[in-house]
C-alpha cells in the first residue's frame, strides 16, 4: 500500500512524504496424507502451499527427530527413509522471520514383516538317506503369505532336497517381500 505522512521540513515549508510499503504474505502450509510403505523403502512426503515463492519449515518425526525443510513450494515432495512406523508433523514454517501458517501430519506405517528360515534332515535313514527339509516361518505384515522357492514349490516347507542351497521369497498380503536362503 502506499502511506502519506504530511509535516514540515527543516526550512519550515510544508512536505509531502509519500512511502510505498510492501506487505509480504506468508500464505499456509499444508503436509498432505497418510502411508504404508514396506520395509527398507523411501516415502515421498507431499506438501501443498497456497503463497507467494518458497516457504521454509520444520519438520518432526514420532522419535523427536527435527528435519529442515528450505524453500517448499505447492507440489513440493521430499523423500524420507523411515526404519519404523512414525507420524511426521509440520512443527513450524515462515519466510524470512515472518511465520507463515501451518497444518498437517502424514501418518507413515512401515510394514513389519519378518521370516525364519529352518533347515533339517529328514529321520528315514541317515546312513543312506541325505536328503532334508526346509522350513520358512513369516510373521508379522498382512496374511496371506505366499512362498515361492528357488527349486519350485510355494508351501512354506520344501521338502526332499539333496544338499545345497535353497532361496525362498516370501510376500505378504500387502505386497511386501522378503527374501532369505538356507543351506542344507
Amino acid at each position: 500500500g502506499i502511506a502519506s505522512f504530511p509535516g514540515l521540513a527543516a526550512s519550515g515549508c510544508d512536505s509531502l512524504v509519500a512511502v510505498t510499503i510492501n506487505f509480504r504474505t506468508v500464505g499456509e502450509l499444508r503436509l498432505l496424507g497418510d502411508h504404508d510403505i514396506c520395509r527398507g523403502d523411501s516415502i515421498e512426503l507431499r506438501f501443498a502451499y497456497d503463497g507467494p515463492g518458497g516457504i521454509n519449515a520444520l519438520l518432526r518425526d514420532q522419535s523427536g527427530g527435527v528435519t529442515n525443510l528450505d524453500g517448499l513450494s505447492d507440489g513440493s515432495r521430499v523423500t524420507f527413509h523411515p526404519e519404523a512406523s512414525t507420524v511426521y508433523t509440520l512443527v513450524e514454517a515462515g519466510i524470512g522471520g515472518c511465520p507463515g501458517e501451518f497444518t498437517g501430519a502424514s501418518q507413515v506405517g512401515v510394514n513389519d514383516l519378518s521370516i525364519g528360515t529352518e533347515a533339517m534332515l529328514d529321520p528315514a535313514n541317515f546312513c543312506q538317506d541325505t536328503l532334508g527339509r526346509v522350513r520358512v516361518e513369516a510373521t508379522g505384515g498382512e496374511a496371506p503369505y505366499l512362498y515361492s522357492w528357488s527349486n519350485g514349490p510355494t508351501e512354506a516347507i520344501n521338502r526332499n532336497l539333496p544338499g545345497g542351497t535353497y532361496q525362498v521369497t516370501v510376500q505378504d498380503g500387502a505386497g511386501c517381500q522378503l527374501i532369505d536362503s538356507v543351506s542344507i
